[in-house]
């Protein structure tokens, strides 16, 4: 009997160790879920910053989408693209105001708003990027290959490869569409748009599209992006084709915007990944920093949504010419105003208007 009590003694000693030892390490490895963003910061400044990404977002990319929908039979393959970005950025900003009212006062909507707006976030910078893609091979087709179809063929074309992309987006933002949901987050007691923390399967499809980012809508895109460029610059220093030049400089801008927005955020989820993967070890201090830093490059991300059409007005001046034609055309501005504006365009290249003055596209590629 003694001895079997001492058996037991040693288990039941043992088994308090491990439990001990296993705590020990919870403890070490688990962090709260909080950050060191400031709440006047969550809370006032990200808020204000998203309302005002939706206005300006929603008022640019709206006129940009009235200006090419309607001059239509003008468009190059080039302001195709620009379309479908004017789209993806529009639907994004479109759901900036519900994501401010979280930070304010957390989730207060249905769990099917919550999978839509994580959606067309996930949407947006999968059809950027490859978008942007596209744009960079296209123009690598057309100026160092010199490449061109006819123009009914090539819109065709365009329409198509841009279709695929909305497909390809769609799909990797599936495991969002499908685990996002509404879960109250504790000490604080606020309802958050998230993965659930509990859900195996949610967290390993969470990874495995970590990686998908990281890999389709950010590495990918830049690569092509980065030789397709240098193999165009390349051509074009050879060439001195200055109308060109004009054409390229505007997408080339758009592209390296995008990854000037995005390439903090997308390094701050990288180093993220790799503590999920146990690439290396890192304590709370260094939990909470990494999720301000989401925050702060997320926001400027976000703020991406707004700057196209601000590029255009200042880069393209068939833009801003397209911008003045539909204000005298809805009434805005008299037909005097409009031919003064071009009278001292073309006095001003010394009564020789280029091509690009005749016509309404944005780009003479």
């Amino acid at each position: 009997m003694s001895k079997m009590r001492f058996v037991m003694g040693n288990l039941t000693d043992e088994y308090l160790y491990e439990n001990f030892t296993e705590d020990m390490v919870y403890e070490e490895t688990y962090c709260p879920e909080e950050d060191e963003t400031p709440k006047y910061f969550r809370k006032v400044l990200v808020p204000l910053l998203y309302f005002l990404v939706f206005l300006f977002g929603t008022i640019g990319n709206g006129l940009v989408l009235l200006i090419l929908l309607r001059y239509r039979h003008f468009r190059t393959p080039t302001d195709n693209y620009l379309l479908h970005l004017a789209m993806a950025d529009l639907l994004l900003v479109l759901g900036l105001p519900f994501i401010a009212m979280e930070n304010i006062l957390g989730w207060r909507f249905k769990t099917f708003l919550c999978k839509v707006i994580g959606s067309l976030h996930k949407l947006n910078f999968f059809c950027n990027s490859l978008l942007l893609g596209c744009i960079s091979f296209d123009r690598y087709l057309a100026i160092v290959y010199a490449v061109q179809t006819y123009k009914k063929r090539k819109a065709r074309y365009v329409h198509l490869v841009c279709s695929a992309v909305w497909a390809i987006g769609f799909i990797l933002q599936i495991p969002t569409l499908v685990f996002l949901k509404v879960e109250t987050k504790f000490p604080e007691n606020i309802s958050k748009c998230t993965y659930p923390s509990d859900d195996i399967r949610a967290n390993d499809w969470l990874l495995a599209e970590q990686i998908l980012y990281h890999g389709i809508g950010f590495s990918l895109p830049l690569v092509v992006m980065c030789y397709c460029y240098t193999k165009v610059i390349q051509t074009l220093c050879k060439a001195q084709n200055f109308e060109r030049h004009k054409a390229v400089k505007m997408v080339l801008m758009v592209t390296v915007m995008f990854f000037i927005c995005w390439s903090p955020y997308n390094v701050a989820i990288i180093i993220k990944t790799l503590r999920s993967l146990d690439v290396f070890i890192a304590d709370c201090e260094f939990y909470r920093k990494l999720a301000f830093a989401i925050v702060l490059s997320e926001s400027v991300g976000f703020s991406h949504s707004c700057l196209n059409p601000i590029l255009y007005v200042f880069i393209g001046v068939k833009f801003r010419n397209d911008i003045l034609k539909l204000l005298r055309e809805i009434g805005c501005i008299s037909q005097a105003t409009m031919d003064s504006h071009f009278h001292l365009k073309r006095a001003g290249k010394n009564g020789n208007p280029s091509v690009s003055d005749n016509t309404t596209s944005w780009s003479n590629v």
